[in-house]
Parts: C-alpha cells; sequence; structure tokens
C-alpha cells in the first residue's frame, strides 16, 4: 500500500468496509502493523440463528492494507455508518473457535478477498499461539499476474473452507457440500457408476421424447434429448455450473474418496458423440475386460473446466493428457459412426503416442517431464509396467469392440486349448461394423482439425520428435506416415477375417484389397496375429492374397498364423516363399491342422 493512504488509517478509526460475508460494514481500526503490511479490526454484525432469531456477534479480522484500501475504495461513496446487515450463510453457524488439526503450513485453502472473490491460496506461515496464519496467492489481471498475500485470524480461515461450494440444485450427483481436492489431474479418473448418476441425472428430468426439459444447445437452439445429447453440451448444462463456485473439476466435485478415482484406462473420442453411447461402450469394455469398478481418464471431468490453464500446457508432452496416459494401462478410443476422432488433432496425438511407443520411436531426453520418460521407458524396460494397451469401442445397434490382444478370458482360453483364445476373440469382433472401417483405412492425422490452430502444430511437431513445438511443422515426416499404416493396418487385421465371411456381399466385395494393401505399407510392424481358422469359405487366391501381404513386412519378428479347418486350401507355397523374405522373424507360430486338401 502506498504511502499516500497511510495518513488516513489510524488506530481507532472508523471506516467502511465489506466483510467476508460481502456485506458493507462500519469497522474499527484497532491496531496497525507496518512490518506485516496488516492491520487489526473489528465490527459488529447482525444475523439469524437457524430458529429466526437475530443475533449481534462481533467479529474481527486481519486484513492486509492492499486488500484493505481496495475494500474501503469499494465503499468511498457509502455514508460511514452502520447497517443491518441480515445474513444466513452455512459458514456463520460454526463455531467461533476454528481447530487446529485440519490445516498445515503450504496447504492449498480457500481465501475469500474483502470484494467476496474466491480464490485459490497457499498457507505460508501459521501461528496457533495467536490464532492468527497468513495466506499467499495470484492474481491475474490484464494477462499480469499479481503475487499477493493476506493474514486473518484462523476462526475466519476455518468458516470460508465451510462455505458450501457445489450447487444445491445439482446435490443428487454427490453427497458433499464441497469438493474433495485432487491435485494431480492424472489421478482424477471417473468411475462407470459416476457416469451412470449422471445420465439418471438427466433422464429424471426428460419429457415425453426424451426431451430434456428447459435444456437447448446454446448454438443451435435446438431441444436437447437425453438419446443425443453431447459431451459439449453437457459441459454447458451440468459440468460448468456445477463446478463453477469452487473451481474444481466433476471428479474433484462427485468423488468421496480420491484413491478410488485412481484411473487404469485412457479414454480417446469425440466430445460430438452421445453421451449415452459414451457410457455405453465403457460398460461394454470394463465387462469385456473383466474391469471391476476401475476409473477411466475422461479430459471434460479431469480438467478443471474453469482453470484450463493449469491442467492444460502448451507442449502437449506435458499436458494432462500424456501425464494421464503415462499412468494407466491402455487406452480406448471411443468411435462414432465416421471415426470423427481421427479427424480431431488430439485424438490422433493420444493415438500416435500408443503407436510409437509400441513402435520404438518414441524418444524422451532428461530435459523431458517424467510422463513421458516413463511412457517410454515401458517399451524398452522388462521391469518397467507393461506397454499400453488400444482397444476400440462404438456403438452399431450394440457396442462392438476391438481389443488389444486376448482379454483375461480368452487368455484362459489359450492356454487350455492353444488357437481357441484367439479364435473366440475373432468371433467377438466380426460383427464390427464395415462402413467405420472404411473410414479407418483412410486415416491421416496431418489432415485433422482443432479448435485452436496452434495445438495441430505443436502436436504434429512432438509427434515428430522436434524440440521446438511452435516451428512450422514437417507434413511429411516420417512419424506422421507410421501412425497413419499403423492405425489403419490394426483395422485391416482385425477386419480380415470377417472381409473372407462377407466377401459375397456387394458393398464388401472390394474390401478384402484395402486391407491387404493397409497391412503391406505396414513396414514398421515387428508382430502380427492373423486368425483366419474355421474359415471354410477361403479360397486359395485368399490365402495367396494374405501371403503377398506379409513381403514388405521387413520389421516384423514374430508371425502367429492360425489357417486349422480351412478345407479348401491346397498350397502354402507362396505362404513359404514369403515367410522366407522376413529376415528378423525370430518366432513363427503356423497352424494348418485338419486342412485335408494340403
Amino acid at each position: 500500500m502506498s504511502s499516500e493512504h497511510r495518513p488516513f488509517l489510524q488506530e481507532g478509526s472508523l471506516i467502511q468496509y465489506k466483510s467476508i460475508s460481502g456485506r458493507k460494514v462500519t469497522a474499527t481500526i484497532e491496531s496497525i502493523d507496518h512490518k506485516y503490511n496488516s492491520c487489526s479490526l473489528h465490527y459488529e454484525e447482525k444475523s439469524k440463528d437457524l430458529e429466526g432469531k437475530e443475533r449481534t456477534r462481533v467479529r474481527r479480522e486481519l486484513v492486509a492494507l492492499d486488500e484493505l484500501h481496495f475494500s474501503m475504495q469499494q465503499s468511498k461513496a457509502a455514508p460511514c455508518e452502520a447497517e443491518d446487515n441480515l445474513v444466513m450463510d452455512d459458514w456463520q453457524h460454526e463455531t467461533a473457535d476454528a481447530p487446529l488439526d485440519w490445516i498445515e503450513v503450504d496447504q492449498e485453502v480457500d481465501y475469500y478477498r474483502c470484494n467476496g472473490e474466491r480464490v485459490r491460496a497457499r498457507l505460508a506461515d501459521l501461528v496457533p499461539e495467536a490464532g492468527t496464519c497468513q495466506v499467499l496467492y495470484t492474481m491475474h489481471r490484464a494477462g499480469v499476474s499479481h503475487r499477493r498475500s493476506a493474514v486473518l485470524y484462523l476462526a475466519e480461515l476455518w468458516r470460508m473452507q465451510q462455505q458450501r461450494l457445489l450447487p444445491r440444485e445439482y446435490s443428487e450427483l454427490t453427497s458433499r457440500a464441497r469438493p474433495l481436492s485432487i491435485e494431480e489431474v492424472e489421478r482424477r479418473g471417473i468411475i462407470v457408476d459416476q457416469l451412470e448418476s449422471l445420465l439418471s441425472f438427466m433422464e429424471k428430468r426428460c419429457s415425453a421424447g426424451g426431451v430434456i426439459d428447459g435444456w437447448r444447445c446454446n448454438q443451435s437452439g435446438d431441444e436437447l434429448r437425453v438419446s443425443t445429447i453431447n459431451l459439449y453440451q453437457v459441459c454447458d448444462w451440468i459440468i460448468k455450473p456445477f463446478t463453477k463456485p469452487s473451481r474444481c473439476s466433476y471428479v474433484e466435485a462427485v468423488t468421496n474418496a480420491a484413491d478410488s478415482q485412481i484411473p487404469k484406462w485412457f479414454i480417446s473420442h469425440w466430445w460430438g458423440e452421445a453421451v449415452c453411447n459414451f457410457i455405453k461402450c465403457l460398460q461394454k469394455h470394463s465387462s469385456v475386460r473383466t474391469l471391476q469398478a476401475i476409473a477411466y481418464w475422461v479430459c471434460a471431468y479431469a480438467n478443471r473446466q474453469h482453470e484450463l490453464g493449469q491442467d492444460l500446457a502448451s507442449d502437449p508432452m506435458e499436458s494432462s493428457f500424456l501425464k494421464a496416459m503415462a499412468s494407466c494401462d491402455g487406452v480406448l478410443l471411443v468411435l462414432d459412426s465416421k471415426a470423427t476422432p481421427f479427424k480431431r488433432i488430439w485424438c490422433c496425438f493420444e493415438e500416435g503416442v500408443v503407436t510409437l511407443a509400441a513402435r520404438g520411436l518414441l524418444q524422451s531426453h532428461k530435459r523431458d517431464g517424467a510422463a513421458l520418460r516413463e511412457l517410454v521407458a515401458r517399451y524398452g524396460r522388462k521391469e518397467s509396467r507393461s506397454p499400453l494397451l488400444l482397444d476400440i469401442a462404438t456403438v452399431s445397434g450394440e457396442v462392438e469392440m476391438l481389443t488389444d490382444g486376448l482379454t483375461h478370458k480368452e487368455t484362459l482360453m489359450e492356454r487350455n486349448v492353444p488357437g481357441r483364445g484367439w479364435e473366440d476373440k475373432s468371433d467377438r469382433e466380426e460383427t464390427f461394423p464395415v462402413d467405420l472401417v472404411e473410414y479407418c483405412l483412410d486415416i491421416d492425422i496431418t489432415k485433422a482439425e482443432a479448435s485452436e490452430e496452434i495445438d495441430k502444430r505443436r502436436i504434429l511437431n512432438v509427434l515428430a520428435g522436434r524440440c521446438d513445438p511452435n516451428g512450422e511443422p514437417d507434413i511429411s515426416h516420417a512419424n506422421h506416415e507410421i501412425i497413419n499404416q499403423s492405425l489403419r493396418s490394426l483395422f485391416a487385421v482385425a477386419m480380415w477375417r470377417s472381409a473372407i465371411q462377407r466377401r459375397r456381399k456387394s458393398h464388401s466385395a472390394q474390401l478384402l484389397p484395402k486391407l491387404a494393401e493397409a497391412l503391406r505399407r505396414d513396414y514398421t510392424r515387428t508382430i502380427l496375429h492373423l486368425h483366419l481358422s474355421g474359415l471354410g469359405m477361403m479360397a486359395q487366391e485368399d490365402l495367396q492374397v494374405v501371403a503377398r501381404s506379409f513381403h514388405t513386412l521387413k520389421q516384423l519378428q514374430q508371425l502367429h498364423l492360425y489357417l486349422s479347418w480351412c478345407g479348401n486350401l491346397t498350397s502354402v507355397d507362396e505362404l513359404g516363399k514369403a515367410l522366407a523374405a522376413l529376415q528378423h522373424l525370430q518366432q513363427l507360430h503356423l497352424h494348418l491342422s485338419f486342412c485335408k486338401n494340403l
């Protein structure tokens, strides 16, 4: 506070002051401490108790001088006389004495400035014997950050923490009056039960036809239906208003135990898909993978929507997305009917990281963050966690799913009867929609879109391994094409069996050549599982297509090819020639049992 204001502040002076309840009161300055740039004041405040009886309380506060000056400026035009303050906030029914076991130095707390603004502050000093403390916080004004401090009584700080920060109209979503802080964004996963509660919350507000009463799209003005409402709209109508008073994440608002929110799977998706379909995909995934009450990391629910600058970073490799991926067991990609996530740059970043890491092309340096270094290490050290899995789910009438490798149930089958687990997996995945695969065979991450153009520039640069994420990206960089090829190949292998079965249908007649081309271009692939056992309609020319796809896979180290019970096969000569060209092949599992014409 500048010296020109200090002559007006003297012990015993009456001033207009905005109290912590937001009311203007007449306060008396008791003492001024220039060493700590603070003063002590007291004032009378009237309130009503729970029975409605009026009472008068004397309140004392320690206030930073700059805060006091701001409050005086706000009240400058008002006459200096007392006024009745009939307030009834939850926190004013707390006892005057604050417990001391709830707080410690360096803890983050809520602090309400004299103008009523809530900020997150750090407890810098604590004097229990005097019942006082000092908090530090940062204010952002016109792009400039200002460090501020305040000295106040512990009892006042305690009451600030008790103020209800979660709006009552959303009480169906949580049993809490205040959010439970989870500072590490990568630990803010959401449980399927919590998503089901969100869906139930919307369903209870529906009229005939599933229209949510009073809810309209902010862009189009159209009525919102529970069957089609997307995450953009849920964010507008639930997440942001629900979390605005506390500026927390949705997960922090609904959880009762922070440990239960630690995610095991990361979700990559587009916000424009129907939320009800999104929830169905997670329900199906947890069932197929036999995951019990695990949490999924979903950006909209994990990030603090009112403070995105804290959770997002200018370098995608330092973002909350990468931190969360590094802490998870796998990534679940949720696709809509047009594979829109492959047209969104952040989704491409997530799949690109998994792909490059699996191919040993994701690099880290000492200057990189711990999350990236840990993720890279998972693919290079035996003692590290297993590599990230990549599963894919979509809704096409029912939920259809492609899994990276075998599920737990299928693994047990494979141990008991070799080939049985992979056969079960092929049967489960053969109904994956062909039309969606057609979109996926044209993936090109360099054509993906971004809400902010700078995000696309940065993502393409970091996927290319460039140190400067803000430079002009090299669209033709090899890493970009490797990501495209590996993702196309993933769908090609998964749909190969189904393509042979559907070959007689006109819309699927040309699918097999497209799948073969996608696999043939996946030059960096090191492992291949192709299960075609039991296909009675598989012809000799189908095997030739498979064999020709192998010629370009020069980096292949493991090949598992299942051809048992394919009775129409008459020769494996061309297959043998293709295998001979695989110079890096270390493991070969070739199943030809019960091929009666060989």
